[in-house]
């Protein structure tokens, strides 16, 4: 059985357009649907504009150093501790963001260095800095 070219089937080169008909409508009904909510705005309650930083010049830290034998300086200045105290209450009282640096030497004993800290927190004042220094001398 010998086939001429003419019985030979011929081939169909149609595309078959139906499914991208139905993915089209599908993404017209999405855009449909998600274009009034696209539209809407949200009222917002905007600042007119930024106001000027303020140029603050903050106090220098107080400088509170622990020698090894438990001496107390208040920037380089011998201080016992009663009177610390009384400095860090009335520094709380002028400005409370005021920085403290506690420097202590290395061979101070940790109850010295705990009890300006003591001090220190129960006067009020927040922002404290600890500092170990090995070799200063007054």
């Amino acid at each position: 059985m010998h086939r001429t070219p003419q019985a030979q089937a011929t081939a169909i080169s149609e595309i078959n357009v139906t499914p991208l008909i139905d993915v089209m409508l599908c993404l017209l009904i999405i855009f449909m649907i998600a274009m009034p909510t696209l539209s809407q705005s949200v009222p917002l309650d905007l600042p007119q504009r930024t106001p000027e930083p303020q140029l603050v010049n903050p106090e220098p830290p107080m400088q509170i150093r622990i020698l090894a034998d438990g001496r107390l300086f208040l920037d380089q200045q011998p201080i016992s501790a009663d009177v610390l105290a009384a400095e860090l209450a009335y520094q709380a009282k002028r400005d409370p963001e005021r920085v403290v640096a506690i420097n202590a030497h290395q061979d101070t004993q940790y109850d010295k260095v705990v009890a300006v800290l003591t001090d220190v927190r129960d006067q009020g004042m927040n922002r404290i800095a600890m500092k170990n220094e090995t070799g200063w001398n007054p």
